[in-house]
């Protein structure tokens, strides 16, 4: 297959990282198939789609997708400190969502009841996760309480499209 397409052959080079002192291969073998992302360079740009906080005994929405829109989240983050008097049940606090009509666990944190603590985690998804419009995503806390205090925090990475 003869690339003759400057264009094409300058993107190829540039995403395969070569120089203009490695050359370019002219001609690929027939089993080598080119292939060449389309998607507009500034729909990729990881954004901090929402950040909240809560201290309310609750679990609240952290961001809802849009009308129209589609969402791909390629990370979060999420943050907790209780007090030692808390007694929310041992669990986990997570940010949590549907896809594909199952409730999925984005990340989630381990609680102890009773117990002073403080803790904090961050996942980078290789592959982002598409969420369609009107999908909630959540900031769930363990298990409810009724004394003592408890603060979280998450965080929403990622990148919206308008749906097609």
């Amino acid at each position: 297959m003869q690339i003759q397409n400057e264009d094409a052959t300058r993107i190829i080079r540039e995403q395969a990282k070569l120089t203009l002192s490695e050359g370019f291969p002219q001609v690929l073998l027939p089993n080598v198939v080119p292939v060449m992302d389309m998607t507009p360079r500034f729909h990729r740009r990881t954004n901090i789609i929402k950040d909240s906080g809560t201290t309310a005994n609750s679990n609240p929405t952290i961001y809802t997708v849009p009308a129209k829109k589609i969402l791909y989240v390629t990370g979060a983050r999420l943050a907790f400190v209780k007090s030692a008097d808390c007694d929310c049940g041992t669990g986990f606090n997570l940010i949590s969502c549907p896809v594909d009509g199952a409730s999925v666990t984005l990340i989630s944190l381990p609680v102890l009841a009773l117990t002073q603590e403080r803790d904090s985690g961050q996942i980078t998804f290789d592959n982002p996760i598409k969420l369609t419009a009107g999908t909630a995503i959540l900031n769930n806390r363990a298990a409810s309480f009724t004394t003592g205090s408890m603060a979280r925090s998450a965080t929403i990475y990622g990148y919206e499209v308008d749906e097609i």
